[in-house]
């Protein structure tokens, strides 16, 4: 019965664990989803942006040096800005991986605690059954004791009675009640 219980336990804890693995997954796939949405559009954004930009300064511009110099300034800085962008989701991305380490780490150590909380429960649940059925086996002892004694009693009046009843010839009639009562 034990052995049932410990592994209905250990049927139970895997499915939380199995259960738990499924949603953190799951969250972290629909987050990471969300999050690369969010950076095409922000992408998208800075490319109309920035062909918003060139227009504005091709027009501006005059043919020749300058104007080369001029666009490669500007893709210069454009490269720049691309990078220190690219460090940022980086750095978030690492931020974002720490974060769920640490969320992981921290259930399971709640998870432990709880399993622990449980595990004395049912040690505490299964001390008081032990006690339980020790008591109905010693109560069972005494009742089967004491039914054992009135029974014996019975048959050896009955045992009594058959031998007197012998004598008579009443009383032969009464023996085959008297063996049953015994048996």
């Amino acid at each position: 019965m034990r052995q049932d219980t410990d592994q209905s336990l250990g049927r139970e804890r895997q499915k939380t664990d199995d259960a738990l693995a499924v949603n953190r997954k799951h969250t972290h796939d629909v987050a990471d989803d969300l999050v690369g949405r969010a950076r095409e559009q922000a992408d998208e954004v800075l490319g109309v942006a920035r062909g918003r930009a060139d227009k504005k300064l091709t027009a501006n511009w005059k043919e020749g040096p300058a104007s080369k110099e001029q666009a490669e300034t500007v893709a210069q800085e454009r490269f720049d800005e691309d990078m220190v962008l690219q460090n940022e989701r980086s750095a978030a991305d690492a931020r974002l991986r720490w974060e769920r380490e640490q969320q992981s780490l921290t259930l399971a150590a709640l998870l432990t605690l709880e399993r622990k909380r449980t595990d004395h429960f049912l040690l505490t649940e299964r001390g008081t059954s032990d006690d339980a059925l020790v008591n109905r086996d010693d109560l069972l002892r005494m009742v089967s004791h004491d039914l054992n004694n009135l029974l014996a009693g019975i048959a050896i009046h009955a045992r009594v009675f058959a031998n007197e009843a012998a004598d008579s010839a009443g009383g032969k009639k009464s023996i085959p009640a008297t063996d049953r009562i015994r048996h």
